[in-house]
This record gives C-alpha cells, structure tokens and sequence, in this order.
C-alpha cells in the first residue's frame, strides 16, 4: 500500500493549522495565513524522515514551510 501521498497531506493539514507567531515583516507566518495573504502554493514535498514541506510564492517573496522538528515558515529572500 502506498500511504506517502495521504501521510504528506496529513503533515501539509498540520502545518497549516499550526498557529506561529506574526512578525511586522512576515519572517514567521503559518501556511493558512500566507495563503489569506495571497501566496500560492507553488510545490510540497516530503523527506524521507517523514517532514513535509511547501514553497509558497507572490510576486517576488517566497516562503518555505516545515512541519519538523517545529513548524515554521522561514522567508527565503
């Protein structure tokens, strides 16, 4: 049986609810608010120790997403 795709949206629905703590300048941001704030979702992925992550991009500001050890969303420029 193949559980990777149902175990990444598991992790992918737990980053999203995870609450994290809003900068002025959006360094920390959880998925669901960068999503309300108009970012897409541009890939996800999993590692192979069971960590999910998301890229999410508008414009030129890209956010990366992870669920391990913490869930956290870093600006990446």
């Amino acid at each position: 049986m193949r559980h990777g795709p149902i175990a990444l949206l598991v992790l992918l629905a737990g980053i999203a609810a995870a609450p994290a703590a809003r900068a002025a300048d959006q360094a920390a941001a959880s998925v669901a608010q960068l999503l309300k704030d108009g970012y897409d979702i541009k890939t996800a992925f999993a590692d192979t120790g069971g960590g999910a992550y998301i890229i999410l991009q508008r414009g030129t500001s890209a956010y990366l997403c992870h669920s391990a050890p913490r869930q956290t969303c870093e600006k990446m420029n």
